[in-house]
């Protein structure tokens, strides 16, 4: 089933990347999904940024 997106994860490794950003089936037209490939990496960004609170 996720074969062909398998694939195009792995070229995408194989090339040096560290995710893909691409259009969300669903929802808005401009929806996207951020994929990352390895934890490690998000962790080190998420490392040096704060958290703030967003009032509605």
């Amino acid at each position: 089933m996720y074969q062909f997106t398998n694939e195009i994860a792995d070229w995408a490794r194989i090339k040096g990347y560290n995710g893909l950003i691409v259009k969300g089936a669903r929802g808005n037209k401009d929806y996207e999904n951020i994929i990352l490939f390895e934890q490690d990496y998000i962790d080190g960004i998420l490392q040096n940024i704060e958290p703030r609170r967003v009032e509605k």
